[in-house]
């Protein structure tokens, strides 16, 4: 959008569907005010039940699978973690374990507490299986259609479940972000979003900007032909000025507010990123290797600021310790040429380091 603003590129905007049909209806629920029995609102329930009733489909959208985020011990509050990266291991109810979603390591689900022998651990969280499960028992003679990457393993189960949707007049199609992409889905005319927080308050920069564009896509499986469309949004921050801006005044508007913080706080696209990512099995050795890095970078430029090192945000994954460096300047000149005089020093430092690393250069994660 900036490079359009600045006349290099030029913009297409479609403010309409093709043919008959209209851009669906957006409607936020606020779950500050509703009872939540997990993750569905009593608003949302019902308007599930309404669209159903009219014999059409709905489609519920959330992008975690699995059936908890964490195993939880209600006693001593252990967590089951995976041993070989910083994060917590999924509970799968079908079939039944715990999967380490980063290093796909997975191990039977325990019967006692590891860490105190409690009875009393529980999942914790919502994920596509434990939605699924409460959904039977609102709508136990409606068609539910999960589509997640634990659903469609087997060779051609996505073609299958397809086919499902297309010949089912009336069901509940439940998915992660496998399901919001590229589909024609003519039957939904209710599109709910269960929980459209996440991408607000990120360590991302570029978090609400991939919000914003998974929601439109998400709401766009809504009223595609005659049959028109409703989006119902659960949040607990239906106030936040870029929910509102996106919702009441389109995405240009939003993507346009974005663009005034990002220059405000000089982030890309009126700065330009690198990042130097390293990983070893040894902490010590990512440490050295990177401190040596940034004293090399310190006789060059000082057009370019390099910060860091930090953990990665998952700070250890699939065994390897993860840590960066960020590359910032002001023209992308600068940065080519800072990154052209250091890349020799980086390979005689690699050489001597037992370290894995990349040079990523407009990093669409940085961490």
């Amino acid at each position: 959008m900036l490079n359009a603003k600045r006349g290099r590129f030029t913009s297409l905007i479609l403010p309409e569907r093709a043919g008959n049909a209209v851009l669906p209806q957006y409607q936020m629920i606020d779950l500050r005010h509703e009872k939540i029995e997990q993750g569905l609102s009593p608003t949302l329930l019902a308007a599930v039940k309404s669209h159903l009733d009219d014999n059409n489909q709905v489609m519920l959208f959330l992008n975690r699978r699995g059936f908890a985020p964490v195993l939880y011990c209600a006693d001593c509050a252990w967590i089951s973690e995976c041993k070989r990266c910083d994060a917590r291991m999924v509970y799968h109810r079908t079939p039944p374990r715990l999967h380490c979603h980063h290093c796909d390591a997975r191990k039977i689900i325990p019967t006692h507490c590891e860490n105190c022998q409690s009875t009393n651990i529980e999942p914790i969280g919502l994920g596509t299986q434990r939605l699924e499960q409460t959904l039977k028992k609102y709508f136990p003679d409606v068609p539910i259609i999960r589509v997640d990457r634990d659903s469609t393993r087997k060779k051609n189960a996505l073609h299958n479940i397809l086919e499902e949707i297309h010949s089912s007049p009336k069901a509940i199609l439940l998915g992660t972000q496998m399901l919001a992409k590229g589909h024609h889905f003519p039957n939904v005319t209710l599109v709910g979003l269960i929980d459209a927080d996440s991408g607000l308050f990120s360590a991302d920069f570029r978090a609400a900007e991939q919000m914003g564009q998974l929601l439109l896509q998400v709401a766009g499986r809504a009223g595609r032909e005659e049959k028109a469309g409703t989006v119902m949004i659960q949040t607990r921050q239906p106030d936040h000025p870029l929910l509102q801006t996106l919702i009441h005044k389109g995405y240009q508007a939003f993507a346009n507010q974005l663009l005034n913080e990002r220059e405000q706080a000089v982030l890309p696209p009126y700065s330009y990123f690198a990042v130097l990512r390293a990983e070893s099995v040894k902490e010590q050795n990512v440490n050295g290797f990177l401190d040596e890095v940034k004293r090399v970078c310190a006789q060059f430029s000082s057009d370019v600021n390099v910060l860091g090192p930090v953990p990665a945000l998952i700070a250890k994954r699939k065994g390897l310790y993860c840590q960066h460096l960020l590359v910032k300047a002001n023209r992308r000149s600068q940065l080519q040429q800072f990154l052209k005089n250091i890349l020799l020093q980086i390979e005689k430092i690699s050489s001597a380091q037992p370290v894995k690393w990349v040079l990523d250069v407009d990093p669409v994660e940085v961490g």
